[in-house]
């Protein structure tokens, strides 16, 4: 089975001052992808205290997971409240800008400067100095991440190579 096929797919990482109104300036090339043709995406709480954004599409395929758990379980309930009330549709201004709620800047610990941060099919905003952490404590590991995943994607190639170093 291949991998479904990315038309367009956002990378990169940008720094962002927040203004005083809780704005934040969304890449221009990241715009398009994110809007999609109602001219709107999603924000949320993310992992590791970022904010993740959402296009429409992938929105509605993350809605379909956490509509699809039951109610009859105390931590899906806290979940799913934590979760729809952190939700936010939002849209960007003519100079590119995004409201960022302040409960979710404060989820963020995000004060002065932000990085946005691409991943494929949605976004990351990160507290610039929380990015910064996370990127090096995290970087050591890159090197060994990318081999398991390698070496997960390439399962025929490894089984030779197992069998060629056995003989």
């Amino acid at each position: 089975m291949s991998p479904p096929t990315i038309r367009r797919a956002l990378y990169g990482q940008y720094r962002r001052p927040v203004d005083e109104k809780g704005r934040v300036s969304i890449p221009a090339e990241f715009r398009p992808i994110l809007q999609g043709q109602r001219g709107t995406f999603f924000l949320n709480r993310g992992f590791e205290r970022c904010i993740m954004g959402y296009p429409e599409e992938k929105w509605e395929a993350v809605l379909g997971l956490v509509n699809g758990t039951p109610l009859d379980n105390s931590n899906t309930r806290r979940f799913k409240r934590a979760f729809y009330s952190g939700a936010k549709e939002v849209s960007c201004d003519q100079q590119g800008r995004i409201p960022i709620p302040q409960a979710l800047m404060e989820y963020a610990g995000i004060s002065r400067e932000v990085v946005i941060v691409g991943l494929s099919d949605f976004i990351e905003i990160w507290d610039a100095e929380a990015w910064d952490k996370w990127l090096e404590e995290s970087i050591d590991s890159y090197e060994k991440m990318a081999e398991k995943l390698v070496q997960s994607a390439t399962p025929e190639q490894e089984a030779r190579d197992n069998t060629a170093a056995s003989t």
